[in-house]
């Protein structure tokens, strides 16, 4: 069984970064790309010259840097190019010589660029016909990516997909569906916002279990201050980096339940609710940052490494941050590893979740049959079950892949028979309680489908600062005036600007 690494927490965003135009050149992409002959693409720097070759084609490269000329032949294996962000990229090779030395009548090639670019890499992938077959993504990618014509349904090819279903945690399901209900593909990963206490740190200040509501938190907080003078601060959470909205969510999920959110189904605000979800929980955050002075102004720039080595050190006693740092937090070398534990998100005990899909793209589509084929095989091996052939079996195989992500590097998955597996269970026991992680995944809820538009970026920031990141950050400050009229003022700005955003989107 392969142990989990046990390391000092890095910074790995599983979805790349954003920013506020990104919605911007993808429709100037899109218009673009009819208009633009594949030479003349290269000439102006989209990345890619592709042309036709005796019975094949070649590319040149130029994306994440490097450059690189590819030639294939129909004659063969079936070339399959699968395209990903820069996350574990060697158990990932590895992966893929495993599954091509099985299935010598395919040939996979992976081609990998920064987390940080993936994004517009992408958009240059496509609009410049890169190859590509199968493909890391997003639920606010899928949306963007299916009506710019470049990625399809893996459910209209292969309707087995969906005995998949059966065996996906509720909370992820949505992620894996489009707007008919069909689903795009299998799961990289999944995982969610976990609530982390230090027991030393508890016990010391005479607290004999973690807080239960967001009331306690304050009161354990103001009771640590007092009693363990060293932690100056003892709340923090994920609010850095790209987990500003999915730590939001969990705030507000915990303290107002799994139906909190910023819209309806319509897509009309519902966030300048007087007294709403929205406003309690930057009640909330305000009073906990400003009022009592329990939580560090800092968290606003918080990362992943900053949550678990803080939290590894005692700095705090509480802590929201992603599971898979869980790991990083509370193994050696930290100071603290052993006496950090995982509880139920307080309040409701829901908490915010996030889940990476695959999927195949419509130039595989093109390819004919015996590509699509290809790619589904293979995607079957990386996102679903197989047999020990590593051939596509759901009732007899086993989550290989999912199950080693699991195992070697403690990121969470989206199926649930993986809680019981023997490895699985050891791995995270190694670290945590898996009864307690297992739990938690019941009570999930996919953030990232609340607001779900092509514009829903540029009015949140996203993983950047945009107005409402920007706005509710200033109010958790104290950088503008914070009473509850305040609030609510600044929520209904927002709420104008994002009906403006949608009566301009058509």
């Amino acid at each position: 069984m392969a142990k989990p690494k046990k390391k000092v927490a890095e910074n790995k965003s599983e979805t790349p970064p954003e920013t506020n135009t990104f919605q911007d050149r993808l429709d100037q992409r899109i218009s673009r790309r009819q208009a633009i002959s594949r030479i003349g693409a290269a000439a102006i720097g989209i990345g890619a010259v592709v042309a036709a070759a005796a019975g094949g084609y070649y590319y040149v490269s130029t994306q994440g840097g490097q450059q690189r000329t590819t030639t294939t032949s129909s004659a063969g294996p079936i070339r399959i190019d699968f395209f990903i962000w820069q996350y574990g990229v060697q158990m990932v090779q590895d992966n893929v010589a495993r599954y091509n030395a099985a299935h010598p009548e395919s040939n996979v090639v992976l081609s990998s660029v920064p987390q940080e670019t993936y994004g517009d890499d992408v958009i240059s992938r496509f609009s410049s016909a890169v190859p590509t077959d199968i493909l890391y993504s997003d639920v606010n990618y899928q949306i963007l990516f299916e009506p710019a014509g470049w990625i399809a349904p893996a459910e209209d090819y292969f309707p087995e997909i969906t005995k998949y279903k059966a065996d996906i945690t509720p909370g992820y399901l949505p992620g894996f569906l489009n707007k008919a209900g069909k689903m795009y593909g299998l799961s990289y990963y999944g995982d969610y916002t976990c609530y982390l206490y230090n027991s030393r740190i508890l016990s010391q200040a005479g607290i004999t279990a973690p807080a239960q509501t967001w009331d306690d938190v304050i009161t354990h907080a103001q009771q640590i201050q007092q009693k363990v003078p060293s932690v100056k601060f003892p709340l923090a959470a994920f609010f850095g980096s790209y987990g500003f909205w999915q730590t939001f969510y969990n705030f507000m999920q915990g303290i107002n339940g799994p139906n909190a959110a910023f819209f309806d189904k319509d897509l009309n605000p519902i966030f300048d609710t007087p007294g709403g979800p929205v406003f309690k929980t930057i009640r909330w955050l305000v009073d906990a940052i400003n009022k009592y002075k329990v939580m560090t102004p800092d968290t606003i720039n918080y990362d992943d490494p900053t949550c678990a080595n803080t939290m590894g050190a005692g700095t705090h006693a509480y802590m929201w941050e992603p599971r898979y740092d869980f790991i990083g937090t509370n193994t050696s070398p930290q100071k603290e590893a052993g006496n950090i534990k995982q509880a139920l998100n307080p309040g409701s005990g829901y908490t915010s979740c996030w889940m990476r899909p695959y999927n195949m793209t419509t130039s595989n589509v093109k390819r004919g049959k015996d590509a699509v084929q290809a790619q589904w095989n293979f995607q079957q091996y990386f996102g679903g079950k197989t047999d020990d052939k590593f051939n596509g079996d759901y009732a007899n195989g086993t989550y290989r892949v999912a199950k080693r992500i699991a195992t070697d590097l403690a990121v969470g998955f989206v199926y649930d028979p993986l809680w019981s597996d023997p490895d699985v269970v050891t791995a995270y026991n190694s670290f945590g309680d898996i009864n307690i992680m297992k739990a938690q995944a019941q009570k999930i809820v996919l953030h990232q489908t609340d607001g779900l538009t092509k514009y829903w970026t540029k009015w949140s920031g996203g993983f950047v600062q945009g107005p409402a990141r920007t706005t509710i950050t200033a109010l958790m400050l104290g950088q503008k005036p914070n009473t509850d009229n305040d609030i609510m003022n600044a929520l209904t700005d927002l709420a104008k600007q994002w009906n403006d955003l949608k009566a301009s989107s058509g």
